[in-house]
């Protein structure tokens, strides 16, 4: 049927329409369909789930380890800030709170006197080392939780062996802190994952 002259334009813009509206249709179709594609992709093969945990070199060579431990309260750490009255409270900040101390192995002697400042010394099981081997190692990037708070290191390890230190670790658990010496392996990644879990695990064993 021919259209008459004077509907021609009404006509043009009717089908432009029409073919928009149709192309936004199936659009909407196919974009639908990726869409459930996509949700019906399985866990397993999702490469973040399934990324394993790869493991290097380990920060020490020991054959025996001792662990210092105290129960200072917050309160009482946080005195040490600004209370060095004494060789006693000065090594108490030094080692408490001072992130950075001791810089080398070389500067170990202060363990001698741990008793003093009030921390308590057992020893690690023998049969616990492989565990902490999967825990002061190098390994390949996981998820972290990182606290933003005052450290305050109630917890000591210091790696010997044959009767030499070879490695000091000291940690906060309170804000997933560590501060590592000893050693020359890659500590970038060291507490992430559940490392901090673990090595919490194995020292309430004690």
């Amino acid at each position: 049927t021919e259209i008459p002259n004077r509907y021609l334009p009404f006509y043009k813009k009717s089908c432009m329409k029409n073919g928009f509206l149709t192309f936004l249709f199936i659009f909407f179709i196919f974009f639908s369909c990726k869409q459930k594609q996509v949700e019906k992709i399985p866990e397993t093969n999702n490469p973040i789930r399934n990324t394993k945990v790869e493991y290097g070199k380990n920060f020490f060579d020991f054959d025996e380890v001792d662990y210092y431990s105290t129960q200072i309260t917050e309160d009482d750490a946080m005195k040490l800030l600004d209370n060095q009255t004494s060789k006693i409270d000065e090594q108490k900040y030094n080692v408490i709170m001072n992130d950075e101390y001791p810089k080398s192995l070389n500067e170990m002697g202060f363990i001698k006197n741990l008793n003093e400042i009030g921390f308590k010394k057992t020893k690690i099981e023998t049969e616990k080392f492989s565990d902490l081997n999967q825990i002061f190692v190098e390994k390949s990037e996981q998820d972290g939780i990182v606290f933003s708070c005052i450290p305050v290191f109630r917890d000591l390890l210091v790696f010997k062996k044959k009767n030499k230190i070879t490695g000091f670790a000291k940690i906060c658990f309170d804000c997933n802190f560590y501060h590592i010496i000893g050693t020359n392996a890659d500590l970038k990644n060291f507490g992430q994952g559940d490392d901090y879990e673990k090595l919490g695990r194995i020292l309430d064993s004690k």
